[in-house]
């Protein structure tokens, strides 16, 4: 599965990462080489089966002191 999705972010990044260097818009590249990394670690993570921490859970604690206030 990886030795697919590893080209398809090869491909993702020429294509949106290159027009972003050319149009020397570095905050907006930073932010999506950040998340292109991370979901390519979360991919190799679930291929190779190492660790790769559960992203509900890290959206429920970040979340959950927003949803006592308002609820």
């Amino acid at each position: 599965m990886f030795y697919i999705a590893a080209p398809a972010f090869a491909v993702i990044f020429y294509l949106q990462g290159l027009p972003l260097i050319k149009k020397r818009k570095w905050r907006e590249l930073l932010v999506f080489t950040l998340l292109l990394a991370l979901s390519l670690y979360y991919s190799a993570g679930q291929t190779f089966g190492f660790f790769t921490p559960d992203p509900r859970e890290m959206v429920e604690k970040i979340s959950s002191p927003f949803v006592r206030i308002i609820f």
